[in-house]
């Protein structure tokens, strides 16, 4: 679970925590968040649905929880339809950070643009640079090849679900014919 659905449980939770807010211009979150999440979901969200029939160790779970967050009228992104979740991306968006922003305590925020890499960050956690690069992850790319991996995964695992299914069903129905 995203932990943008309960930033505000969170902070109240953890009052003097630090909280990094990453920043980044707007369209290109936007551009970003459409494509690796939202159209990723939409253009998954069936085939998830059947293999959540015969997978309900992973693709069931999956499955109900991203329907909840970006396809449901009281879910994270407030739409039923692709268009619906896409128009209201970036309002929630600003609301989040408006939110975060409002309830952190002072001192205790770092707005942060991941071009920046690493300085601002450890400066503000009070932690050494590392000598290794700041990683920077074409998230659009990342997402989809997460969720193709998880597909090919489920249909594995539903696949051997159906089959077992069909080897007893056809045991039953021999044993019973005969």
């Amino acid at each position: 679970m995203p932990s943008a659905c309960f930033a505000e449980e969170l902070i109240e939770a953890f009052p003097e925590a630090k909280v990094v807010l990453v920043q980044r211009e707007e369209s290109a979150w936007l551009r970003s968040f459409r494509t690796a999440i939202i159209d990723t979901y939409f253009e998954s969200a069936f085939i998830v649905s059947i293999l959540s029939i015969f997978d309900g160790k992973l693709a069931r779970p999956i499955y109900f929880l991203w329907k909840r967050l970006l396809a449901s009228e009281d879910g994270l992104l407030g739409g039923t339809t692709q268009e619906q979740t896409r128009n209201n991306a970036l309002s929630v968006y600003r609301k989040h950070n408006a939110l975060v922003e409002a309830q952190t305590a002072p001192g205790n925020l770092l707005h942060f643009n991941l071009k920046d890499g690493w300085e601002p960050l450890c400066a503000f956690l009070g932690t050494e640079v590392p000598s290794v690069p700041f990683p920077n992850v074409n998230e659009g790319d990342a997402v989809k090849e997460v969720v193709a991996t998880f597909i090919k995964n489920s249909i594995v695992r539903a696949s051997r679900n159906f089959l077992a299914i069909l080897g007893v069903t056809g045991a039953a129905a021999y044993y019973l014919l005969v």
